[in-house]
């Protein structure tokens, strides 16, 4: 090998060692400058740099024995500029902004059955008493009505204290944002920190895709410690209870020392409580028969119900008036056929290999082909959208990959939906044939046994998808 393949191996080694908390940073820019028989020289951009690695001396030498190059001297040498800096144009100041709130839901528009009742009570009491509990996390699968909750309090929040600051976020936002506030932004941390810190409501969606990333894990952590010390309070919404979210043990526990409550999807005396009145607010008709077909098909979630329920209104004013249970059935077939097939990691993983060409091995195995990688990351996309599965969990049936490799793969994911249509054409299909569910329906692993949830920091595998 040569030199630069071979402190390409050791710092893998290193990474799998020491974890990503501990690299991230300053391994990436370190190079192997000389490699000899008695000493190996390691260049770094700054002296700063060089003392971050000094305490991982004994680990460098390790792993540069492991790939076969033992050398018992480490040498450290800072890279010297070969010419001065040409003026560059003054940095932009960092422009934070957070989502806006829907003016339009409010918590009385919640609509409740023995499922969700304690929910709404919870949310009614952030908004009556902040700060009783902070914070405050709602946790459960998709459409179920967490981010109606979320806006519902950051409006009651706002029309009760007028003169008080709302933050409404999401946990992608935070970490893109504090990314930003630390490349290029004079006093961008500063600004980061006030933005967030000097919030009294700090409502955070969506709060899993801060998962996987130790610096800013460690930052909401600080950020959660000054708004409790504050007395401000903190909603998150995610999809999994804090402690299956694959997030540090810190991060975690700090969610977790409110009150956290699952808002679960509609059972059938709620769809039916739901239903009836969806159809004395919009003086629409259903027959028994149609209505049993909803109960049936469409209750999985809330979502799915209103959507049913809204599509028909459509149908019924527009362009049949009568709509017996056939035409319904036929209206909704999209809708009715997603709860054919529950979703599990190798059912995902079987649908694109077919769709793709590709194949289950090469999923789940170490090829780095352009083919092999864009599958990878659309099944373990599509395993995160579908199932409850944590980021680790998923990562562990993809070839033992990272958190971060997962976080990455969903990423590339949405932003190849929003640029190439046949990649949007199978999601839709794949949403389309699985219903969301728990993800252990099928096998997880060569074993065939279930990952153990994740309880502390994970080290790192590879951060590559």
């Amino acid at each position: 090998m040569d030199r630069k393949s071979v402190w390409r191996a050791a710092c893998s080694r290193l990474e799998h060692e020491l974890g990503l908390a501990r690299t991230e940073g300053w391994l990436e820019q370190v190079r192997l400058r000389a490699l000899g028989a008695d000493s190996a020289t390691l260049e770094v951009p700054s002296s700063a740099l060089r003392e971050l690695g000094r305490p991982h001396q004994s680990a460098i030498l390790a792993a540069l024995e492991q790939v076969g190059h033992p050398v018992p001297k480490l040498r450290w040498s800072v890279r010297k500029r070969s010419r001065p800096q040409r003026p560059t144009t003054p940095a932009r100041r960092l422009h934070l902004q957070g989502e806006r709130l829907n003016p339009s839901i409010r918590l009385k528009d919640f609509l409740t059955g023995p499922s969700n009742d304690a929910a709404l009570r919870l949310a009614r009491a952030c908004v009556e008493q902040p700060g009783a509990w902070c914070p405050v996390a709602f946790f459960g699968g998709s459409g179920n009505g967490k981010s109606h909750l979320l806006h519902a309090i950051g409006n009651g929040y706002r029309r009760r204290y007028p003169g008080r600051r709302v933050v409404l976020s999401s946990g992608e936002r935070f970490v893109r944002q504090f990314v930003s506030s630390t490349r290029g932004h004079p006093g961008g941390g500063a600004a980061f920190r006030e933005f967030y810190r000097g919030a009294d409501l700090l409502i955070l969606d969506d709060v899993q895709d801060v998962a996987g990333r130790p610096r800013s894990e460690q930052e909401l952590v600080f950020t959660l410690d000054a708004l409790s010390q504050r007395g401000a309070q903190v909603i998150v919404a995610c999809s999994e209870s804090p402690t299956r979210l694959g997030l540090h043990d810190a991060l975690a526990g700090r969610l977790l020392a409110g009150m956290s409550l699952k808002v679960t999807g509609p059972n059938r005396s709620t769809c039916l409580e739901i239903l009836r009145a969806r159809q004395a607010t919009r003086r629409l008709s259903l027959s028994p028969a149609v209505q049993e077909l909803l109960m049936d098909g469409c209750c999985q979630s809330m979502r799915d119900l209103l959507s049913s329920v809204n599509r028909l209104e459509a149908y019924q004013r527009h362009v049949e008036r009568e709509l017996d249970a056939a035409t319904a059935r036929h209206v909704l077939s999209d809708l009715l056929r997603r709860r054919n097939r529950p979703a599990s990691l190798e059912a995902l993983a079987e649908f694109v290999a077919e769709r793709t060409g590709s194949s289950l091995a090469l999923q789940r195995g170490r090829s780095r082909k352009p083919e092999a990688v864009r599958a990878r990351q659309l099944a373990m996309a599509l395993s995160r959208h579908l199932t409850s599965l944590t980021l680790r969990e998923v990562g562990e049936y993809f070839g033992q990959r990272s958190c971060a490799a997962v976080h990455l793969a969903q990423q590339r994911v949405r932003e190849q939906r929003q640029v190439e249509p046949r990649v949007q054409e199978l999601w839709e299909a794949a949403c389309g044939q699985f219903s969301r569910s728990d993800g252990r329906r099928g096998p997880l692993g060569d074993a065939g046994k279930e990952p153990q949830l994740l309880t502390t920091r994970p080290g790192r595998a590879s951060s590559k998808a």
